[in-house]
């Protein structure tokens, strides 16, 4: 099985879950980002350990894109 998304950090257990929830193959970029936001923070507000942010690596056909996603306000 070829594994689609990989997560870790403290919060790697929450994240894999909601994850394998929402994610499905063919989704676009902008409804990726979108739902990435949306579990990144739900993840991070069911965990006390995890940081002020996620980065995000998209690995595609056209490259790697990285984006910075904050999670709790300071």
């Amino acid at each position: 099985m070829i594994e689609r998304f990989e997560c870790a950090g403290t919060g790697n257990e929450e994240l894999m879950a909601i994850c394998e929830a929402y994610y499905r193959e063919g989704m676009d970029k902008e409804e990726l980002g979108f739902k990435l936001h949306q579990i990144i923070t739900a993840a991070c507000d069911r965990d006390m350990l995890s940081g002020w942010g996620v980065v995000v690596y998209i690995v595609s056909k056209d490259g790697i894109s990285t984006t910075f996603h904050q999670s709790k306000q300071s």
